[in-house]
């Protein structure tokens, strides 16, 4: 499962590596995976330049030439913001009409021109196909920039094979762990802004920003797990959102109770927070750490895997999906 914003016609992988490349509100992140057919996709390569959007173009250019990417198959992942992410009841057509009648329900849920729009469709887990209606989730983006994006990653020297979306790059992270076989939750903080995915059996079932007013730095450890006063009210607050979507997981899609909860969070120290959460929400709770499904991550420092976490979900997108 995954979108293409752009389509695979003539792409083909070059051997047995994957790059991938996250555009990012604070910068721009690569990741190399490296796969083979009797051995687990290995990380060789993961790495974040902080920069803003005007300069992505000429931060991807020293990114590939510095870590000798050029000609090497990439899949992007589009920043927050740039698109949007529509549940819908998919219209009773052939599939060879589907996009066109989606364009048709989708004109007045966007706040561009439809004919900017470029769109993809991914399924919703069986469980959310009750009463009769068939339910899918669609990704709209302006054309325009996707295109840009586009001739940004062309001229880089990458070979562009689709651009992705963060909900499901973040969801081939939580693929990889033994906990999604029975549900688990992940929560990404990306410096100002909070997304909490939820999957199963590498499913994606709900994935939502959180709209809780705070820095990742805020919630840091000060070396030890204490947990200030201002850091108990901002917790709670995020806390409050994580049950609700947990909530809603649960009752929406009739699932067991979730046990486990990850957390990503830019590399900063967060034990006390994650300890806080454990004690308030009844959920095992930890950093998340891949050093056991990823080999090769571990030469790499804990704030740079953090803060490549979307570009390292990229590059796992087709290696997982066509070994």
């Amino acid at each position: 499962m995954g979108v293409g914003l752009i389509p695979f016609f003539g792409k083909r992988k070059r051997g047995d590596q994957m790059v991938g490349v996250a555009f990012l509100r604070a910068g721009i992140a690569v990741a190399r995976v490296v796969r083979s057919r009797s051995q687990p996709p290995r990380l060789t390569l993961c790495d974040f330049r902080a920069c803003e959007a005007h300069e992505y173009g000429a931060v991807l250019e020293e990114l590939v030439k510095a870590h000798r990417l050029k000609g090497l198959p990439c899949v992007a992942v589009m920043e927050q913001g740039s698109y949007q992410l529509l549940q819908m009841e998919a219209p009773d057509v052939p599939d060879s009409e589907l996009r066109s009648a989606l364009r048709w329900s989708i004109r007045d849920l966007i706040d561009f021109h439809i004919d900017d729009a470029v769109l993809d469709v991914f399924d919703l887990p069986a469980d959310a196909q009750r009463g009769g209606s068939n339910m899918m989730n669609t990704v709209v983006a302006r054309s325009s920039l996707i295109k840009e994006r586009v001739e940004k990653i062309e001229s880089s020297g990458l070979d562009i094979h689709a651009i992705d979306i963060p909900e499901l790059a973040l969801r081939n992270i939580t693929s990889m762990l033994p906990e999604d076989g029975a549900g688990v939750a992940l929560l990404a903080m990306e410096h100002d802004q909070e997304q909490i995915l939820i999957t199963r059996q590498k499913l994606l079932y709900l994935a939502r920003n959180l709209d809780v007013p705070l820095l990742v730095e805020d919630l840091a450890d000060s070396g030890d797990e204490f947990i200030s006063a201002e850091q108990q009210q901002l917790l709670d607050t995020l806390i409050l959102e994580i049950q609700r979507s947990q909530d809603y997981y649960e009752r929406f899609y009739a699932q067991p109770p979730l046990q486990t909860l990850m957390v990503a969070a830019n590399g900063s120290s967060i034990s006390g927070m994650t300890s806080y959460i454990a004690q308030n929400m009844g959920l095992a709770t930890s950093e998340l750490d891949l050093s056991s499904q990823l080999p090769g991550i571990e030469q790499f420092e804990a704030e740079k895997r953090a803060k490549s976490l979307m570009a390292i979900g990229a590059a796992l997108r087709i290696v997982q999906e066509e070994s």
